[in-house]
């Protein structure tokens, strides 16, 4: 009986090769033999009495291969740890990824002898490679003075350029809708075509020129379609690293009634407050200009306001 398990032991020994591999497993146990296989889900390794042994990656704490030469003894070859799940996208990653976004945020009031309170806000988003440029925009204005309403404005745009490679001009559409509570038109929508120019581009000036032809639809009580040309210039001046200021014109002559016109006009000077955060601070003023206008409204529409802007 000594001498049958004597003959079983030697056959084992003289069945392991010298230079084995060995698989440490998590619970601490080893195998050896030859590894030949690896992948992300399995190791598989030819065991000198128990055949091929397959165990899962989860449940390997390492591996080791025995050069045959038995050179540089063992090397150690960790398994790869299984990839970190993706962190799961923000808000401003799902709307319009890509873009570069930003949103500003102003309002003051006083509450005392009189009750006032204003409100500004506005979401714009652009992008820009060789071919196009987008731009996206939506701005709301609201004004209450002792629980009364005296301002009430929504306007939301769309523009698309289509640029030319090595050239300053461009095609481009337009799309506008505003809404004012304290106008006859209440409703505006107009849609233009044309073509612009960059006048000026440099790294502290920016100049765009546009001309173009449409329609707006002023609702209300007036419900009319107003055929419209369009004359714009649109100017960039970075100041600094830290500072831009920003001015528009648009003229929209009316083509129906000779000399009649609207002019939409703002300047806008942005400080960067937090480069790290994209926090800035703007201060602007926005002015439109009607030639005919119906009961007691004004010409001229003048806003000014101060804002805290968000990039993201």
């Amino acid at each position: 009986m000594r001498n049958y398990f004597v003959a079983v032991l030697a056959f084992f020994i003289a069945s392991t090769p010298i230079f084995a591999d060995t698989v440490e497993l998590v619970a601490g146990d080893l195998l050896h033999g030859k590894v030949v296989e690896q992948s992300d889900q399995m190791i598989v390794i030819e065991h000198p009495v128990l055949g091929q042994i397959q165990v899962p990656v989860e449940q390997v704490k390492a591996v080791l291969i025995t050069s045959p030469e038995g050179e540089d003894a063992l090397v150690a070859a960790e398994p790869e740890d299984e990839p970190a799940p993706p962190a799961p996208d923000s808000l401003s990653q799902k709307l319009l990824p890509g873009w570069d976004k930003n949103f500003e945020l102003g309002f003051n009031g006083s509450d005392g002898n009189s009750q006032t309170f204003d409100l500004h806000s506005v979401f714009t988003a652009t992008q820009e490679d060789d071919f196009h440029r987008w731009l996206l925009g939506a701005r709301y204005f609201r004004t209450e003075n002792d629980s009364s309403r005296t301002r009430n404005e929504f306007t939301a745009i769309a523009t698309h350029d289509w640029l030319m490679p090595d050239s300053p001009w461009f095609k481009f559409a337009s799309a506008k809708f505003e809404y004012d509570e304290f106008q006859d038109w209440e409703t505006r929508t107009g849609g233009f075509l044309g073509v612009g120019k960059q006048l000026i581009d440099t790294d502290k000036h920016s100049l765009i020129g546009r001309t173009g032809i449409g329609a707006s639809y002023e609702g209300g009580i007036i419900g009319e379609l107003v055929p419209e040309a369009l004359f714009g210039l649109e100017w960039v001046y970075q100041i600094n690293d830290r500072q831009k200021l920003e001015s528009y014109v648009t003229v929209f002559p009316d083509l129906d009634e000779f000399g009649e016109s609207r002019t939409l006009a703002g300047t806008a000077w942005t400080l960067a407050i937090d480069e790290a955060d994209g926090i800035s601070l703007k201060f602007g003023i926005d002015n439109e200009y009607e030639s005919k206008t119906g009961g007691t409204a004004k010409h001229n529409d003048v806003k000014y306001y101060g804002a805290l802007v968000f990039d993201f």
